[in-house]
């Protein structure tokens, strides 16, 4: 860059610059010469940006395998607290509040194979705790009514909470058993 001062063209003494046009871009590097130039072609679509570079592929990479991972536990894990019998969905939840376990039982027709009548259930709960022993245990019997609109129906049960962890649920009909279990949630 060249400073001009007060000389026989400039008779008013104003600075003038002069420079050579794109002599800064010697001390860039040579990328970001390349994108100033046009000669680096920047990719458009989501897909290609997220793959462009090593660092972009890698970091995709890394989401896709989380995400599957994520699916895959979600998946083998939603199986202990949900289960069904005799055309009826089971759904086990506990959770602990002020020294007590409440335990709730959802229970509604399942969509491809309802139950044609209401259905008689016996329902064991179980209390488990730290020890794996059983701390509290109770017997019920409930009637299942069919429902036209497909409504859940629940079965509440409160327990003292004498450190219980865990939760199971055993349900008896005329054609089998099943298992349910959750763990406590505690607040």
């Amino acid at each position: 860059m060249e400073v001009k001062e007060v000389s026989e063209g400039n008779p008013e003494g104003d600075l003038v610059f002069h420079y050579k046009r794109g002599s800064f871009r010697e001390r860039e590097d040579q990328a970001t010469r390349d994108m100033a130039t046009g000669k680096t072609v920047i990719r458009h679509g989501l897909f290609k940006s997220l793959v462009s570079t090593k660092g972009n592929r890698l970091m995709f990479f890394t989401l896709v395998a989380v995400a599957a991972l994520c699916f895959v536990v979600g998946f083998l894990d939603s199986g202990n607290n949900k289960n069904s019998l005799s055309g009826v969905d089971f759904s086990l939840q506990a959770f602990s509040f002020n020294d007590e376990v409440y335990v709730s039982l959802e229970m509604k027709d399942t969509e491809k194979n309802p139950p044609l009548e209401n259905v008689e259930f016996e329902i064991e709960f179980k209390m488990i705790n730290e020890q794996g022993g059983i701390q509290d245990s109770l017997r019920v019997n409930h009637q299942y009514e069919k429902k036209s609109e497909n409504k859940p129906s629940f079965v509440y049960q409160k327990f003292s909470d004498y450190d219980i962890l865990r939760a199971e649920c055993y349900v008896f009909a005329k054609d089998g058993s099943i298992a349910l279990k959750a763990d406590i949630k505690r607040n």
